[in-house]
């Protein structure tokens, strides 16, 4: 088990050495080009996924053919493409529509369901969600150390997309 206090850099070394031992590469490229291949999808990508990408570009040798051993697949940059529509946001037991753009980074058995992030416009601050279908973001987390220290623990609370709440607004 991860401490809950890692840091992103230190969950980065952990996540290397996960896919290292699955014989998954997870190749560093330039933090120039993550920017500009961000910038030409029209990508609104935060300081924490510059990082990510940065010191691994996802999984290009698997993606999207093939997943790691507990079915997940992260999308390197260059497939990293912004969604801009109404969502059906669930947080906190409550749901709401939102119009959002959302970028799906993780794919989850070959398409059964993804996981995405939304950013605001400055790219500070972010939510990360489960997609279970077409439409919907169930917010899972607010921090990228945390959803990856999840998925190298193959925790529970990755598969969360029930659509329990209270209100919808």
């Amino acid at each position: 088990m991860i401490s809950s206090a890692t840091t992103l850099p230190e969950i980065l070394v952990v996540l290397r050495l996960f896919w290292r031992r699955q014989g998954i590469a997870g190749l560093p490229i330039p933090l120039l080009s993550v920017r500009e291949i961000a910038a030409v999808h029209g990508l609104v990508l935060p300081p924490d996924f510059e990082q990510l990408y940065s010191t691994v570009n996802g999984m290009p040798q698997i993606y999207p053919s093939d997943m790691d051993e507990n079915g997940f697949s992260v999308l390197p940059v260059e497939a990293l493409h912004p969604q801009q529509q109404d969502f059906l946001v669930i947080h906190d037991q409550k749901a709401r529509h939102e119009q959002m753009a959302v970028t799906v980074f993780v794919d989850y058995l070959q398409g059964c369901w993804w996981y995405g992030f939304a950013a605001d416009a400055s790219g500070e601050t972010y939510r990360i969600g489960i997609m279970p279908a077409k439409g919907v973001f169930k917010v899972l987390t607010t921090s990228l150390a945390e959803f990856l220290q999840w998925y190298v623990e193959d925790a529970d609370a990755l598969y969360h997309s029930d659509y329990t709440f209270e209100t919808l607004l």
